[in-house]
């Protein structure tokens, strides 16, 4: 039985899952050993296993911190959206914008909310 680190021995759930993975030729190629493999998941999921997970305060800070950089960003393009150049180019002013501002404050929200969510589920 692996030996890991901390002299504890391996949780079996990992040696079955371990051994499962070596058995299933499908997913090998012909020049992998397949008992090196094997070994080398254990050891990935030894370590997998005995991760300590981030605490939440470290996610509250980080959903904290990016909600303040969404909102001065934010504030940034609305103060600057009607400010005139000193030295306006030489080309007409488009009739239609593309949004692109308003697409990245909305792409950014969604991905903090999104990223919330995931971490939450991870956490369960």
């Amino acid at each position: 039985m692996l030996q890991i680190a901390t002299s504890s021995a391996v949780d079996p759930r990992i040696e079955v899952a371990a051994s499962a993975v070596s058995k299933n030729s499908a997913t090998y190629t012909r020049g992998v050993d397949r008992d090196a493999e094997a070994k080398a998941r254990q050891i990935e999921l030894a370590a997998r296993a005995q991760r300590r997970k981030l605490p939440r305060w470290v996610w509250t800070w980080a959903i904290a911190i990016a909600i303040v950089c969404v909102g001065a960003l934010a504030f940034a393009w609305w103060q600057d959206h009607d400010t005139v150049s000193d030295h306006p180019l030489d080309r007409q002013r488009a009739t239609q914008t593309s949004g692109l501002g308003v697409g990245v404050i909305i792409g950014l929200g969604v991905g903090i909310a999104l990223g919330g969510l995931i971490a939450v589920r991870r956490r369960e």
